[in-house]
């Protein structure tokens, strides 16, 4: 029945603080990684013989339910024969699959003669049967687990009580009919004092539990697993269920062209090497982490927002300096309100005096003032106005050509951005021209 002292499934972390075999190398359960497997065949031969037997049934204070298998059952491993001993039920499954987790693990816990010994290299082999819901009431599995668990103690018992089942009911319920798959590799008892050196065999095979058994097991025993525990260097091997014998791994129909070649017996048979399997290689995980991208995100995140606020400024003041909004303002304000508004007038002279001095920059105009330009006080502008006549006979009196100068007037407006052409200089009065006799 195992050590009964008082430990729990739900502190298995400090199972090595009084069990130090718990923290070795070639713990169980593991997670069986399929892609990552060894193929056995001739060294991996399984045969079962169970009979029916009395049903002996403990629930201990570990809340582990455990049953006692009379003597007489044994399994066959490689020409080895082990006796079943022990039923342990487990909800949910201790191993997992490709991390997957089941419903429910049954362990068969077969022993060696020289189990428990410390000089012992073979303490036995334990088969498991991973359990999961189908919707299904019936199944060899089903019946095995609604042989007893009507009559599991609600209370935690030092002995073993014993159950009346019916003749059919037999620990060969949980062995696979078909010869089916199943995974093996080197373990340890899965609770205290967890001690190593068993062979574990996993069936592939999934076993039906009904919702109600599973329902009645959760709710009275509650969670009785150990966590996963590391592979380490340990190999998984995996065969297909089919049994092959040392002849048949050997007997093969051979066809030679040699006339003279002779059979002879030999002494030994070559041992059969295991093929060796490539393990994949796993490249470091480079990656950053989440806080670091986090913060990257957040940096450029902020420059975009910085950006996005420069443009706005400088779209904004462009639109100013070019009064489009005063433009948009005034078709959307009445003209009325605009009249009467201070702000208006001010944008109105400011908008003036921005035009003609952007015409200036762009060459198109001179700016008032500027020596030379048209209307300047100061710098009359010289007008030539030439009065001729016609040629008359000898004799005639002439008309002599005076040239007067003229000064322009030249009225001009403000400029404004959109302001027309300035208008025409308004023409000053021309004197009569004198005539003046030619002397004779």
């Amino acid at each position: 029945m195992g050590t009964n002292d008082n430990w729990n499934f739900n502190e298995s972390f400090l199972w090595t603080n009084k069990y130090p075999e718990c923290g070795m190398q070639e713990q169980t359960p593991i997670n069986i990684d399929t892609s990552d497997l060894t193929e056995c065949k001739l060294l991996c031969q399984v045969e079962h013989k169970i009979k029916p037997a009395k049903c002996r049934i403990n629930y201990d204070i570990n809340n582990r339910v455990t049953l006692e298998y009379a003597h007489g059952s044994f399994i066959k491993f490689n020409n080895f024969y082990y006796n079943l001993r022990n039923i342990s039920v487990h909800v949910p499954s201790l191993h997992t699959i490709d991390n997957e987790r089941f419903d429910m693990e049954v362990f068969m816990i077969y022993k060696s003669d020289q189990s428990g010994s410390s000089t012992s290299n073979d303490n036995g082999i334990i088969v498991s049967r991973l359990f999961n819901r189908m919707g299904l009431e019936y199944g060899d599995g089903q019946d095995f687990i609604s042989g007893f668990i009507n009559r599991i103690p609600r209370n935690p018992i030092d002995y073993y009580k014993t159950v009346e089942v019916s003749p059919e009911w037999t620990a060969d319920l949980l062995i696979p009919k078909d010869k089916t798959a199943f995974f093996l590799y080197p373990g340890s008892l899965p609770y205290p004092p967890c001690v190593e050196r068993y062979s574990v065999l996993v069936y592939e095979k999934v076993e039906n539990i009904s919702d109600s058994n599973y329902e009645l097991l959760k709710q009275n025993i509650g969670e009785n697993y150990r966590p996963v525990q590391n592979r380490n260097a340990r190999k998984i091997f995996y065969n297909s269920g089919k049994q092959v014998s040392i002849e048949d791994k050997f007997k093969k129909d051979t066809v030679s062209s040699d006339r003279f070649l002779k059979c002879f017996q030999v002494d030994s048979v070559p041992t059969p090497t295991t093929p060796a399997v490539t393990k994949k290689t796993i490249l470091p995980d480079i990656r950053l982490s989440d806080k670091t991208v986090n913060r990257i995100s957040s940096f450029f995140m902020l420059l975009v927002m910085v950006f996005l606020l420069l443009l706005a400024f400088y779209f904004t003041k462009f639109l100013y300096k070019k009064f489009y909004v005063q433009r948009v303002l005034r078709a959307l304000v009445p003209s009325d309100l605009v009249a009467r508004t201070p702000r208006w007038v001010a944008w109105k002279e400011c908008s003036k005096t921005s035009a003609a001095s952007t015409l200036v920059e762009k060459g198109q105009k001179v700016a008032p003032g500027t020596p030379g330009a048209p209307g300047a006080r100061g710098t009359p502008a010289a007008i030539t106005s030439t009065s001729t006549k016609p040629q008359i006979a000898p004799g005639a009196a002439t008309t002599s050509t005076r040239t007067q100068a003229i000064p322009a007037v030249a009225a001009s407006k403000p400029h404004i951005a959109s302001a027309p052409a300035a208008a025409p200089a308004r023409p000053a009065p021309v004197a009569p021209s004198r005539v003046v006799a030619s002397a004779p």
